[in-house]
Formats: C-alpha cells, structure tokens, sequence
C-alpha cells in the first residue's frame, strides 16, 4: 500500500497487478505534514498543530494533540518552515518531531517516556535504524540512543546529498555514493573503552540487549565495569568509587588482590608498614587505599560466611531428609538460611565448599596483611576467632614483628585447636594454650611464657605451677632457672610453692629462695621503700628474734602492726626521731589502720615513764607539733590528772582549730557536690534526649569494623567508635604525652 498526501487529501493506493488501485480517500483537517504506518492498517499524520490516527480497517480518524506533553504543539503558530516528522517504531509506538524536539508516543496518543531528544537543530529528515535514530542537520548527521536519545555521535557534511529509502541513508558526494551504516558491536564497545568512555559503552549494552542472553549480558557488564573501577583506582585514585563499583560486581577478589603488588612481598609490608610516619604523598596514597581494601575484604569475608552456612545447610538438607519428615526439614532450613540474602547465594552461586576455603584462606590472609600495615590491635580479633589464614605467612610477619601473642593466636586456631571461653580476657588465652602442650614441647612453653611473665606476672605462675609441669623434678630446675632469669618476684613465689605445697627437698632450691628472701628484704632496707611482691609474715618467721629490728619494723608496717613497729624503734632502737618519722610517713586521716599513729607514739612515751615521774618536753612538743592530728577525748583519757592545763594550751588551740577547718571544708565538699550532682542531672538529660541510628553498615571510626551490637561512642562529629577503640586511643595518647 501506499499513503499519497496532497495537501489536506490523503489518498491510500494498493498494487493490483500492473497499475495502482484506490482503496481510500480522507480529507483531513490541515494539511499534511509527515506520514508514517504503523501497523498494516494503521497511519500517523503529522500536521502543524497536531496529529491524527487512521484506521483503514474501520476507516476511522482520531486527533489528538500531544497538548501539556513534553512537545506543546497547542501553542504552535504554524508557518510554511515547520518541520515536522513521524517514525514508525517496534511495539507500535511512534517518534513524532516538531521542529528540533522530539518524543515517544502509543498508538493512543500518549506520551511513553518523561524524556524528550532535544536535536542540536531541526533535523531535515529522520530516520530509525535500531538501536538508533539518525538525523539529517543542515550541516551534518547525528545520531542518538534509540532508548534514552542520548548523544552518540555526528559526522560533518560539505555540500553532500543525501537519500532516504527504506530507513537507509544513501549519501552522495562527488562521484561517490555511501552507504551510513553502524560499525559491529564489538568494535563499538573497543572505541569507547579506549577512549575511557564506560558509561556510554553501559549504554551501548542496554541498545544492544536483544544480542545477549541475560548471562551474556550480566557478564559484559561487569567487565566494563570492572575495567572502570581499575580506571578509577589505578588513574582517579578515586578509591572510594572504585570499591563501591568491585563490591556491587561478582568477580573475582583475587583481581582487587592484584592491585596491591606489595602484600606478595613481607619486605614490602613491613616497609609499608613504617611508611606511616611518612608525610610524602606516595605513602598516604598507598595507605589510603589499603584502608578501603579493608573495608572491601571484611565485606567479602561477611559475604563467603553466609556461603559457607548456606552450602551447610544445603548438606545438612539432603542429609536430614532420609530421616526426617519434610516438614521438620523445611522448619530448620527456614531458621538455617533466614539471614542469607539472595544477593549473597547469586554473588557465589558458582562456588563449592571447597572453593569457598580456598577463597577464604586468600581473603583472610590478605585480611591479615592489611590489618599489621595499618594497625597491630586489629590483628587479635581476627586470630582469635576461626579463621582461614595461612599460618606459615602469618608466622613470618608476627616474628619479625616479636608479637608473641599473636603467634599463639596463629599456632592455636590453624591447628584445629579448640577455642577458649570468649570470656577470657588478659593473659589467659595463651596460658591456656601453653599447659594443653606436652612436656615434649617445653621449649616453647619457656620461649612464649616470656611476654606473660614481663606483663603479666601475677598470672604467669599458673603455667608453671600446673600439674603437668610442676610434679617433673627434672622441668622445675629449667623453670626456677627461666624464671630466675626474667623475674625472681615470681621465682620467689614457685619456689616458695614448690617447697612448702609440694614439699621440694633439693637443697638448691631451698638455698635459692633463703638468697632471694635475704636480697629483698636488704634492698627494701637500702631503698626504705614498699614490696608487695613478698610475704612479711613468712620473712617475720624466719628472722632471728634478737636482731635485724630495723627490718622488722618495715615488715611489721607492711601487715599494719604499727604498735609494734613503733615499739621497736622506741624501745629497742631507742630513736624516738625515727618513731616520729614514722608516724609522719604512714599518717592518713582517712585509713582507719594509721589515723591514731601519733596518738599511739604519744601512749609509747606514757608507758616507758617511771610512776612518779613527770611528763617530758619531748611528749608536749609532739602534742604541739601535731596537735591537729590526734584526737583530745583520747589524749584526756590517758593523760594523769594532775597534768597542767596551761601545757595543753597550745595543744588544744591546735586541735579545735583542725575540727572547724574541717567542718568548713565539709560545708564547703557539700555545696560543691550538690552543684555538681545538678549539673551531672542537667547533662544526663542531654544526652539521654539524644539518638543515634546504628545500621547494619555502620562501621567504627578507628578500626573500620562494624559496630554492630558491641559499646560504643558517638563523637562529637556525630560519628561512632568502639569503647574499646577509645579506651585504646586514650592509653595511646597518654604514653606519647
């Protein structure tokens, strides 16, 4: 068929044969601007103002005008220079164009898509070549999108012809005559990427999906945009992009692990590692990525989790179902996989178990790598749960580093030991992992028992002091000898232990402790200074009685026997300057054990004066000199009575005046409290009147972990830290001041 417009006359002619038949003649409204059919008895007539349809079927004519559409055509003034075009295109829709803009319509008339293609000038002709439009310009041809118009290309004409015949562009120029037809897909999408164009190479999939299966197309995708995301990291370093782009992808994490040539290398880390000091830009770079990798390789390691519970699950499945009721089976899948989204089943959905493992034991590894670059704290956690790391570069890194509790982390959980009770804190995860080995392997509980003898020595007796170890004649020489050598503090309690609870006979270690006693107990005497690293109460029993009374005065104060230590510096020492000394140094008003030391000096003279005998100087002096410090009801009671008043004076004086300062210091502690437990008030309601949402994605500021449902702490920028991050950062800051 064809459509003939003679002004306002459209005329439908058919082929019969040898000469063209009339089948209809319409007079329409406006003249007649552009033709186009849609199906085979349907027509879309442009004209100046509007459009219409045509049904040559039911020989039908509706108008429309596209009106408050995208293409206003009711506040159009025609004119013999308006251009206006239709395009038949797939589905039954329609291109219709006034002038430079142009929209998408049904068969109804209404608008399909918010978005209009907007030509660079009004086209002299159209014409649709999937996935494409090609518009002739006066000066040159443009191409766009077929689905978004969007900007593809425009070639420049000099005085050329051109010709349209079925939706082909024949251009003629000179002698020649060309054919305008679209390079193959591939070569497309090689142009564009070369030219760092990935979002328009994005887009040329999307024209051409109809080429790919869903899988093809999923597939090209991703390597786009994996190239992108390279680009981004490797060119931009805009890491954060990048990252965003490989977390959104289903690749292959061994590519990302690709871009850090260095973690291959432990020279590399460990100079990596002290580059942190550094201020060149090089160094900041490098750990700026590595701080992303981070995030990246701990949402990867989330990801294979619920892989690995899910392919468990899945086994667990067809295992129970030879014994269990397809109900009770379905019940315990629902609760095994409640939490596996199915974004993460179709991210590995290609994955076995045991290539989960295997992918596992890279990403933790790498995972290890990162955290001793960035920061030492962050390797325990990893460690001390179950992991995949490989042990063997795990131990290179921690011995290079000395971090002794770490390796025992690492010897622990990649040798299928049993983890400890997560209640443990401190020393006692190696401790416990130290007494499960045998007496064989001794040598290493003496090399890895150093680090908790030097931090925590209290503790480290429960190694050796442990059955196994402690009932072998033949360790405990090696013990009292490692021991000796790191700290006799403990030495003297496991051999004090050994002797007197095992009931040791080797008089070497009997001689050993008597030295270690003897040593102390002068040192203390040298230095004038407190221990609690000995027992007083055993070193008091083993003092000759007659003797060494200085010392046993300093041991009689360290179990609070001060009456006796003052004693011995009276009567046997005869140095009531030393006394006083004393009584000045262990004197505190808020312990009730030396509050009345001064009061029991003063008794100490009492009691060594003669019956009849007056009191001396030296006992008033001591009532004057610290008057404030011993109580007056006391000092009445033991006092005779035949005491002058008038020697007491300045004693009394002394005394009265400490209580009113004290009770004007209370008045004073108590208004102080009462302000400061309002304020406290004031700011509790503060902070209890303030929230802070806690997504699941919500990671901690310092150690980029996720917060989860662990303590924590807002700052003051609104963003949040682990409790312990702070505690640690804390500890940090006030060894460095």
């Amino acid at each position: 068929k064809i459509a003939v417009a003679i002004k306002r006359k459209l005329i439908i002619l058919q082929w019969n044969q040898d000469s063209f038949e009339k089948l209809n003649e319409f007079n329409l409204s406006h003249t007649i601007k552009a033709i186009s059919w849609g199906k085979e008895y349907t027509l879309c007539v442009g004209f100046a103002r509007n459009y219409a349809f045509i049904d040559l079927s039911t020989v039908t004519i509706d108008y429309f005008s596209l009106g408050n559409s995208l293409i206003d055509l009711t506040s159009f003034t025609p004119s013999k220079f308006t251009k206006v075009y239709t395009n038949s295109l797939s589905n039954n829709q329609f291109l219709l164009t006034k002038d430079d803009t142009s929209t998408y319509i049904a068969e109804t008339g209404q608008p399909m898509r918010t978005v209009n293609i907007n030509w660079s000038a009004i086209p002299l002709a159209i014409v649709y070549m999937h996935p494409y439009f090609i518009a002739l310009l006066p000066q040159k041809i443009e191409i766009r999108a077929f689905n978004t118009g969007i900007f593809i290309q425009e070639i420049e004409l000099n005085n050329s012809n051109i010709i349209i015949a079925k939706d082909v562009l024949f251009l003629s120029y000179e002698d020649n005559l060309y054919t305008i037809l679209p390079i193959d897909f591939d070569n497309q999408v090689v142009q564009l990427l070369n030219k760092k164009q990935f979002s328009e190479s994005l887009q040329l999939v999307e024209l051409y999906s109809s080429i790919f299966s869903p899988d093809e197309k999923i597939a090209e995708i991703t390597r786009i945009r994996s190239l992108e995301a390279k680009h981004l990291f490797t060119e931009e370093k805009d890491y954060e992009r990048a990252f965003g782009i490989f977390l959104s992808l289903e690749i292959d994490p061994n590519e990302i692990l690709q871009l850090y040539p260095m973690l291959n290398s432990i020279e590399e880390i460990l100079k990596l590692k002290k580059s942190k000091d550094n201020n060149d830009e090089e160094s900041f770079d490098k750990l700026k990525s590595i701080n992303y990798l981070i995030h990246y390789l701990t949402e990867q390691r989330s990801r294979l989790t619920k892989q690995r519970l899910y392919l468990l699950t899945m086994q667990n499945h067809s295992s129970m179902s030879k014994s269990f009721s397809n109900s009770t089976v379905n019940s315990y899948l629902s609760a095994g996989i409640s939490e596996i989204s199915l974004s993460t089943i179709v991210y590995y959905r290609q994955l076995s178990l045991p290539d989960v493992e295997a992918l596992s034991n890279i990403i933790d590894t790498a995972l290890f790598k990162v955290y001793m670059i960035i920061n030492d704290a962050l390797i325990g956690p990893l460690l001390r749960v179950q992991n995949n790391c490989d042990m063997d570069v795990c131990e290179s890194l921690l011995k290079s580093q000395n971090i002794f509790l770490y390796r025992m982390y690492n010897y622990n959980y990649n040798n299928k030991g049993e983890s400890p009770d997560e209640s443990m804190y401190g020393p006692y995860h190696i401790i416990t992992y130290l007494q499960k080995l045998n007496k064989t392997d001794f040598n290493l509980v003496l090399e890895y028992s150093v680090w908790v003898i030097e931090h925590y020595p209290e503790e480290s007796l429960e190694i050796f002091t442990y059955e196994k170890f402690s009932g072998d004649e033949v360790l405990r020489g090696m013990i009292v000898d490692h021991l000796e050598k790191y700290s006799k503090d403990v030495c003297i309690k496991y051999l004090d232990y050994i002797i007197h609870k095992l009931n040791d006979t080797n008089p070497e270690n009997h001689n050993k402790l008597a030295t270690f006693y003897l040593e102390k107990i002068l040192s203390q005497n040298e230095k004038d200074n407190e221990s609690t690293e000995y027992s007083p109460n055993l070193i008091l029993s083993k003092l000759p009685k007659h003797s060494y009374y200085e010392i046993r005065a300093i041991l009689l104060s360290h179990i609070g026997e001060h009456r006796k230590a003052l004693s011995i510096y009276f009567n046997e020492l005869n140095d009531p300057k030393m006394a006083e000394q004393y009584c000045v140094k262990y004197y505190s008003p808020e312990d009730e054990k030396v509050k009345d030391v001064f009061f029991i000096l003063i008794q100490i003279h009492l009691e060594n004066k003669k019956k009849d005998e007056e009191i001396s100087n030296e006992v008033y002096e001591l009532l004057n000199k610290y008057g404030a410090y011993i109580d007056a009801s006391k000092i009445i009671e033991i006092f005779p009575e035949s005491t002058k008043l008038n020697k007491l004076g300045i004693y009394f004086e002394k005394f009265f005046q400490e209580l009113m300062n004290r009770k004007y210091s209370q008045k004073i502690i108590y208004n102080l409290l009462k302000s400061e437990q309002l304020q406290v008030r004031e700011e509790l309601m503060n902070y209890q009147s303030q929230s802070i949402g806690i997504s699941e994605e919500r990671v901690c500021k310092k150690c980029l972990k996720r917060i989860g449902t662990s303590v924590f702490v807002k700052d003051s920028d609104n963003s949040v830290v682990h409790y312990g991050c702070m505690k640690s950062q804390k500890k940090k800051s006030a060894v460095i001041s």
